[in-house]
């Protein structure tokens, strides 16, 4: 099984984030292709806008990822979070 790391940052507006991630990803090009990224606001503390944001950036890392998630998101927006967080994790082991 290939390992794969998760890099979150999080910090206030102002605080250098994308300066950070660009210089980050720039000088990991070579050994780093696939990235996601997910800029969220205050517009986005919306259930479904959060979790098909985040589906959608993981998609670009790696394509099957998050069906059954987004089917459980749309089915009842009030789903509890650790559902959706275990059929993302059931995803990405069966996707190694």
């Amino acid at each position: 099984m290939q390992a794969t790391r998760l890099t979150v940052v999080a910090a206030p507006a102002g605080f250098g984030k994308t300066t950070l991630l660009s210089a980050w990803w720039d000088l990991n090009a070579s050994t780093t292709p696939r990235k996601a990224w997910l800029w969220l606001d205050r517009r986005d503390q919306d259930p479904v806008r959060f979790w098909t944001y985040l589906i959608d950036g993981l998609r670009r890392v790696a394509v099957r990822i998050g069906t059954r998630a987004m089917a459980l998101t749309r089915a009842s927006p009030t789903m509890p979070a650790e559902s959706i967080v275990g059929s993302l994790v059931n995803d990405f082991l069966a996707a190694e």
